[in-house]
This record gives structure tokens, sequence and C-alpha cells, in this order.
């Protein structure tokens, strides 16, 4: 039996997860080097509450319980693998299920790639299960000054008696989603800085960490600080901000090792989201949001409107609620209100020139009309439109139009995305075999559609020869002409 740490937090987020009957699961890890012996793998699992079976156990409480199985494999050989049992801390009544089950394991391995395979199931509701899949590097720490992977944390304590969470006398238990809604203000991390002995003898040198916006280096107001630090073998870098007036947004984590001359020597950076339903959504202080001067007062009605609906991609949950709204109102306060709400939606997003950055918005919103308009649809509403402006313009494109047996499709990869996902796909396609309508099929990216047999679905004319009837099968047979491998 191993034990467990119960968030309180209700976390909704569980993007990164394949789900079958009910159970979520949430998997990050992290990487990490002790000099002269290698290097080892933090895991870090959290199961939803909400998504396991409670029973009456032996003392008459409520408690789960879910077998978990945690394989790293290269080819068809095992590098390591756990198998244990998770049970939740006990509960007298169904009003206290509100917790989470979190568990964190530490895994030595050799540097190469690795295929991570991680199985739970609930033993109090066997065909409760999940099942999540990951590829992932082992680097080494190299000669120059490197950081480990950063690790977010829900909160610490110093250790009493040693236990898996304890590293240097304290209890650090993680927090594994890097989504912060607005009843977590609390932004905690730990990560390691290599090769400062060798790299700087016995100079002292500067550790500065700082909140930014995404695609930005420049610190968020407040929410930097610095330590010197000696050099040593493995120099640690654990630290917190308040962000309780963070607004909602996509940000980076960053952590710099500068020398006494202020050079930049290593940088390391961890995205996260912070999702914040902020006080001026408010309708009576939508009210009180000062136009004089601003950049809306030079649209008319019409455009107001289109400005509103083309920001739909990029709001958050409570503000794609509140545009809805305002589109909807046949009010005669509507245009002024519609006005105050996109002033203050850029305001947020940039305080200090919010037009500069709806103008780079608005240019891209003009981009993907030209491209992904139909005849019902502006660019911006069509699926292809939403996941560009959300992401931007892919790294790589294959556009299939005329293949044998399949629907036209596209292809966008991606190198990277705000999620801190790497080496993403989107599918698109078009079941209509003509026009400019591409739905979106599939994708890696946390929180999009998925559908791991997306290639049965474009090629309908393979999809018996291929096994389309087995539904372990998820890839239709080459075939001469295919591009979908391309990636």
């Amino acid at each position: 039996m191993r034990n467990l740490f119960a968030s309180t937090l209700f976390l909704l987020l569980f993007a990164q997860m394949t789900c079958l009957a009910g159970m979520k699961a949430e998997l990050d890890y992290g990487i990490f080097h002790i000099p002269g012996q290698g290097a080892y793998v933090e895991t870090y699992l959290l199961v939803p509450g909400s998504g396991v079976e409670f029973v009456s156990n032996s003392s008459g409480n409520l408690q789960a319980s879910v077998e978990i199985s945690i394989l790293f494999q290269q080819g068809e050989q095992v590098a390591a693998f756990d198998k244990f049992v998770l049970n939740s801390k006990e509960a007298t009544n169904e009003e206290e299920l509100t917790f989470n089950l979190i568990d964190m394991k530490r895994f030595s391995l050799k540097e190469g790639n690795y295929d991570l395979e991680v199985k739970l199931k609930d033993l109090n509701k066997e065909e409760n299960v999940a099942e999540i899949k990951e590829s992932i590097e082992v680097k080494s720490a190299g000669d120059d000054i490197s950081f480990s992977d950063i690790t977010l944390m829900e909160h610490y304590a110093e250790t009493g008696e040693e236990n898996e969470y304890s590293r240097n006398g304290i209890d650090m238990y993680p927090y594994v989603l890097n989504y912060y809604p607005t009843s977590a203000n609390r932004l905690i991390f730990y990560s390691e800085i290599y090769n400062t002995l060798s790299g700087l003898g016995n100079q002292e040198f500067l550790v500065s960490y700082f909140i930014s916006a995404y695609k930005s280096l420049e610190p968020v107001a407040n929410l930097r600080k610095f330590k010197k630090q000696s050099p040593s073998e493995v120099n640690v870098v654990f630290g917190e901000f308040d962000i309780t007036d963070l607004p909602s947004g996509n940000f980076m984590l960053n952590i710099e090792v500068r020398s006494k001359m202020n050079k930049l020597l290593a940088h390391k950076q961890e995205f996260f989201q912070r999702s914040k339903f902020f006080e001026s959504v408010a309708l009576d202080q939508i009210k009180s949001v000062e136009l004089l001067g601003s950049f809306t007062n030079e649209f008319d009605a019409v455009e107001v409107e289109y400005h509103l609906a083309s920001a739909l991609p990029i709001a958050e949950d409570s503000e794609v609620d509140y545009i809805d709204n305002l589109l909807s109102q046949h009010s005669l306060e509507r245009d002024e209100m519609q006005r105050q709400f996109l002033h203050n939606f850029w305001v947020l997003r940039n305080p200090a020139n919010p037009k500069a950055e709806f103008d780079k918005y608005a240019k891209q919103v003009k981009w993907v009309d030209e491209n992904y308009s139909t005849a019902l649809k502006k660019g911006f509403e069509s699926d292809r439109g939403i996941a560009y402006l959300k992401y931007g313009a892919p790294n790589n494109l294959i556009d299939s139009a005329m293949e044998p047996g399949a629907y036209p499709y596209e292809i966008w990869h991606y190198y990277s995305v705000p999620t801190g996902q790497n080496d993403v796909k989107f599918i698109f396609y078009n079941p209509e075999m003509a026009g400019n309508d591409f739905l979106l099929l599939h994708s890696d990216v946390y929180g999009e559609a998925k559908d791991d047999r997306w290639e049965f679905t474009i090629f309908k004319g393979f999809k018996e020869q291929s096994g389309f009837k087995d539904l372990d099968q998820t890839k239709i047979k080459e075939h001469f002409g295919t591009k979908v491998r391309n990636f």
C-alpha cells in the first residue's frame, strides 16, 4: 500500500489523459540529475476523486483504491516498472469527498528515449480504467551550467519522517496541472542548477526568477525575485509567488542564472495558465470602464461586434460567456457595454498598450478570414481559424487535396505550443469533398478534439483492408502516395 496526498482543490482541467469508463487521470514528470550517479525521473500523477468509486472499508469509512502500474520501455526492453495500490484518505460521509488522489514516484534511468505507459484500474469498480502514454527523452546534464525541469508544487512542509515527497528536509507535494484557477493564488516551484562549480569556480552568481506573459521575457510587475548563490554540486531554486492579482492568460515562469557581470549563463521556462474570474466582468464594473481616448472609439457598432466575436478563440471561459451575452443583447446600452468590454479585454492582456495588442491580433484575424472563410462561416469561426489564432501558424503543413481513397485533409505540425507540449499535430479534413470548411478531427494538444483512430475516418477507402473492426488498430496500412506519415 502507498500513502496518499489528498488535494483539496477541485481541479476541472484534466486534458492529458486517455479516459475510459469514467476514470480520469493527469500525468506530469520532471527529470533531475545526481552528480556522478546519473539521471532520475519523477512522475506526478493526479486522479480526481470525482472519477473513482468510494466504498465502505473495514472501519466503516468511505475510501477509494486505485491499482496503478508505471512502465518505462525502450523498444521491447523494460527499463523501469512499478505496480502499486494508491488508497485515498478516509471520509466519514459523501459530503467530505472533495479531494483528489496524488502520487509521486522516482525512477533511475540512463540517457535515452523512453515510452512511458501508466495504467490505472479502480479496484472498487474494475471496469473503471484509464491509460496514459507519453514519449520522453532523458538527457545528460552536460558540462555547461544547466537546469533540471521545473516542478510546480501545491504546498510544502518541513519533513517529519522521511517519505516519498521528501527532498532536502522539505516535503514537496506536486501541483500536477499547469492551470491556476481563481482559487489558487500561490505559485510554488522547485528546480535544480548543475555544473556551477566547474563553470564558475568560487564566484557567486545571481539567480533571477520571474513571471512573464507567454512569448515574452518582460517580467510582470512585482513578480520578479533575485537570490545570490555560491557554486555547489547542485544548487537549489525553491521559490514562491503570490499570484492573487495575476489576470487570466498564458504565462511563463522563468529562471535565469547570471554572472556577477550580469551575463546570462542559463535560462529555463515553464508554461502555466491562469484562469481568473476577474471582477471587471461584473456588469456594474464594466459600465464604469472609461472610454475617453480608447481605440474602440474608432469602430462603428458593426465593427465592435465583429471584433468581440473574433476574440472568442482566445477568450477565457468566463469571457466567452460574457461576450456571448453581449452579442445577444438588444438593449440601448449594448453598444457602450460592448466597447467597454472590448477595451477591458485588451487592457487585461497588455495594460501598457492595449491598442498594440489588439492591432497585432486583428492582423491575424484578417489573415484567417482571407484564408479560411466559407459561405457560412467567417475565418475566425472555422476550426482552422480557431487553431491558428490560439496557437499561431504551424511550423510545417501538409495539404493533401486529392489523395486516392481519402477525404481532403491537412496536417499541421507544431514544434511547441503554449500548453508546454512539443511536437504536436492537428488533423483537419473536409468530409464534404468541396468548399473550404475543414473540420478538426484530431489533435495531440491538451483539451482539443482527440481521435486516435483518425486515419480510418480520413481514408474511408482503406478501412476494411486495414483492420477497422479491430478497436486496438489505430493506423491504416501503408499505401502508395499517402502523406499521412510525413511527420
